[in-house]
């Protein structure tokens, strides 16, 4: 048998079993009070459409939303932004969750060709070219009734180097607040970098380096814009966000997409805002401390009007006086006759009764 003193610790008594001894913890041996209840933390993944239901008594959360990295070529790509904060939320009420995807590497030497496609919710697709840039990553974000109140921007994609090496068409990082532009990369004919989304506007597409290849497009809504392609080496996809990063521009090499910008709602607090943190796929972190009670779900019930007998109560009479009846008539204009003949004929006959009782002998 283990001899050595077990030790347990149960938050709900505030108790402490040392060696099979159970003894009261003080407050500064323990810093959960009596009846207070441990944070919960929920984490989403790549998606969009995901909601969160806010528990009942929960007036605020606290969140940390990543974006998502752009995809690499010889060059990196752009990393996601990062968005923490405090939000104020309504008890019982619905969340919106969407969390951004990895962009898909372009051309890289040794590897071959990438589909250069834009992550999910928002990312820009990489310029397609003899070298495909990469793809932009998506954007992280919390919403309610479509209304963003945490987002973090995507990385942009890097622009193609085709077979050469070293050019550093890098993409652009992701905000938590502005995106940062792109890299052109190294060459006489290399295509104009996209610029990175600001916290009022998308971010415009890099120039074409040489005739051949099509320039970056701008950065629209939430969306990363696509980078240039065409012939040459494609550009990156900038990255999602409040506003989109532009795409890079086609040349020789194509080059790097902006990053997406981030955003925050006027009434959170505690706000902190990194840019290019996430190398990866984005996520996004809920964090909130239950009261233990639950949302009660409101149910209406229309009733149709029922049509219901009246009921008449009637109080007990304590006398009852007859009505006179009313005789068939024997002849002219009155029954009065005819009820005074009844009438004699029952008093004759009630006398008759009375004086045979009396008349009879008494026994002994």
């Amino acid at each position: 048998m283990d001899s050595r003193p077990s030790i347990s610790l149960c938050v709900i008594r505030r108790c402490a079993v040392v060696g099979g001894v159970v003894g009261l913890l003080g407050a500064a041996a323990i810093a959960v009070a009596p009846g207070a209840s441990a944070a919960t933390e929920v984490t989403f993944h790549v998606g969009v459409g995901q909601t969160f239901k806010v528990p009942a008594g929960v007036t605020s959360i606290a969140v940390n939303v990543m974006g998502a990295a752009g995809g690499n070529t010889d060059a990196s790509g752009g990393s996601g932004g990062e968005v923490q904060a405090t939000l104020p939320v309504a008890a019982c009420s619905t969340l919106g969750v969407d969390v951004g995807g990895l962009g898909a590497n372009g051309y890289v030497v040794g590897a071959g060709q990438g589909t250069g496609t834009g992550g999910v919710n928002g990312g820009g697709k990489g310029g397609q070219a003899e070298g495909h840039g990469a793809g932009g990553g998506g954007a992280s974000d919390v919403t309610q009734n479509g209304t963003v109140l945490a987002m973090a921007g995507g990385g942009a994609g890097a622009g193609s180097s085709g077979e050469a090496t070293g050019t550093q068409p890098f993409g652009g990082d992701g905000g938590g607040a502005a995106g940062e532009d792109g890299a052109a990369g190294v060459g006489r004919e290399a295509g104009g970098f996209g610029k990175g989304a600001t916290l009022t506007a998308p971010g415009a597409g890099g120039a074409q380096g040489i005739n051949s290849a099509d320039q970056g497009a701008n950065g629209s809504g939430h969306n990363g814009g696509a980078g240039g392609g065409e012939s040459a080496n494609g550009g990156g996809g900038g990255g999602g966000g409040f506003f989109g990063g532009g795409g890079g521009g086609g040349g020789q090499p194509g080059a790097g997409g902006g990053g997406g910008s981030g955003h925050v709602e006027a009434g959170a607090t505690n706000v902190t805002t990194n840019a290019g943190v996430e190398e990866g796929n984005g996520f996004v972190t809920i964090t909130y401390t239950s009261t233990g009670s639950t949302c009660t779900a409101t149910t209406t019930t229309t009733v149709a009007p029922t049509t219901t007998a009246s009921t008449v109560s009637v109080a007990a009479a304590t006398s009852t006086t007859a009505a006179p009846a009313t005789l068939p008539r024997t002849g002219g204009d009155s029954g009065t006759p005819a009820a005074l003949a009844l009438v004699a004929v029952l008093g004759g006959s009630m006398l008759l009764f009375i004086a045979r009782k009396r008349s009879r002998p008494v026994s002994d």
